[in-house]
């Protein structure tokens, strides 16, 4: 019984699906490698608790990346992305560093998959890219980011990504090196938040949650179907 915490991310090994990442707001991340019934986790001694997502290699899956604090009630701040070399046994600090007293956090982190020295990141303070794997990172489009998705080809396309803010929707097409505005039919006012879906069905649908600014609660869904140029409302009631 009690209180187990919040779940942030669920994050599954690539080619091994019956070994399990999950984050948590404030307890670290934890891993099973029998499909969920034992956990273990080795972020004790990090200097924050939260993470909000996990990026692996699919090419080397000894290689990951860990995006630190709680995007959802900032229970703790983020302290930058760390890396592991060893499957994640151990962690060390990358390029991207902050101190919680910054009060950034960081609610997507993405890898590229055909090189996956590139990373992208969207958070409070840009969208940040590494080519270097993690070595060094700079920020390729300023404002407070909460979710990326590259779109979703049968071949595995990184050279389109979307990103949203807390009331925008942006595309890079040169694989999240610059990104435009350029969507029409999302709501203007009266958001807060966006969650952004993609789906291998169709690559050119794209699915955007928004949450209503004035209490907090559903706002809507809105859809589209070319690649984001345009969304259409799809619900605003539960």
């Amino acid at each position: 019984g009690g209180d187990a915490g919040r779940l942030t991310f669920i994050r599954f090994m690539p080619g091994v699906p019956t070994t399990i990442f999950v984050g948590t707001g404030a307890g670290g991340l934890w891993k099973s490698t029998d499909n969920g019934v034992n956990w273990s986790t080795t972020t004790n001694t990090l200097t924050v608790l939260g993470c909000s997502d996990l990026a692996i290699n699919p090419l080397n899956t000894n290689i990951m990346y860990l995006a630190t604090g709680d995007i959802d009630a900032t229970d703790n701040a983020s302290v930058g992305i760390y890396k592991s070399t060893d499957g994640g046994l151990t962690w060390a600090t990358t390029g991207l560093l902050w101190t919680a007293s910054q009060g950034r956090t960081i609610g997507r982190l993405l890898i590229n998959s055909k090189n996956p020295n590139v990373l992208l990141a969207a958070t409070s303070a840009g969208i940040f890219r590494t080519n270097n794997a993690g070595t060094t990172w700079t920020v390729v489009k300023a404002g407070s980011y909460k979710d990326l998705e590259y779109k979703t080809t049968s071949g595995g396309d990184t050279t389109n990504v979307f990103a949203v803010t807390g009331s925008t929707f942006v595309r890079s097409i040169n694989g999240g090196t610059t990104f435009t505005t350029l969507a029409t039919g999302l709501p203007t006012t009266g958001v807060n938040r966006m969650a952004l879906s993609v789906t291998p069905a169709d690559p050119n649908y794209i699915y955007i949650l928004c949450s209503n600014s004035t209490d907090n609660s559903f706002g809507g869904v809105y859809r589209s179907v070319d690649g984001g140029a345009t969304f259409t409302l799809r619900s605003s009631t539960p």
